[in-house]
């Protein structure tokens, strides 16, 4: 609820209710935004692919040791032209958002996209000049079967820009092609029976807090 003019009598009926404390916490708890940016440079999809894969590297650089690796895969079997990377309920975003603790006060994201050089291998640098002039470009792309199986290696395979940025960090780092690294094997913890039983024990046991 919006309440800069501070109204009198006004009161808040979100179910949220607020503490102010007069110390501050030693720690906060932080978030962490890892991905691609939300623009072409970094997401181009094509239409008519069954499983195509955007990759992000987060560099040890931005967390001390640590690399981050995420990953989107997308369907777009219904689709019929490409698909940007952008803000618009049209476009796409490869973005993870994590909650930890405690809060790093120099790093809050740390996201990618493909380098120009790679891109001034598959265009050339007038469709890149102009942001327009490239859309049109990735928009008159004849999206053949060959064409998106050649595109989802040209995303895996090209050079890389990394952006990190904190409170008072904004840093680049290059990066020549995606390090090697083995996927996470997720095991099934139980099969869609189990889940169905574990889903109705759970509806039933609500009523019984419910009552006590």
């Amino acid at each position: 609820m919006e309440q800069s003019i501070l109204f009198v009598g006004r009161h808040d009926s979100s179910g949220i209710r607020f503490y102010i404390g007069e110390e501050l916490h030693q720690y906060d708890v932080g978030y962490l935004t890892l991905g691609t940016e939300s623009n072409p440079g970094a997401i181009v999809i094509p239409p008519q692919a069954s499983e195509f894969v955007v990759d992000a590297f987060c560099t040890p650089k931005a967390t001390e040791g640590d690399a981050f690796v995420t990953q989107c895969v997308y369907n777009t079997m219904n689709k019929k032209e490409v698909t940007l990377g952008g803000q618009k309920t049209t476009d796409e975003m490869c973005l993870q958002t994590f909650t930890y603790y405690p809060r790093m006060n120099d790093l809050f994201v740390c996201v990618s996209s493909l380098s120009a050089a790679a891109w001034l291998t598959v265009a050339n640098s007038s469709s890149l000049a102009n942001i327009e002039v490239f859309k049109q470009w990735l928009h008159s792309i004849q999206w053949t079967p060959e064409a998106v199986a050649k595109w989802q290696l040209f995303h895996k395979n090209s050079s890389r820009l990394v952006r990190i940025i904190g409170g008072s960090t904004f840093e680049t780092e290059s990066l020549n092609t995606l390090p090697t690294y083995q996927d996470l094997i997720i095991t099934p913890r139980c099969n869609t029976a189990n889940r169905r039983t574990e889903t109705l024990l759970f509806l039933l046991f609500i009523p019984l807090l419910m009552s006590i």
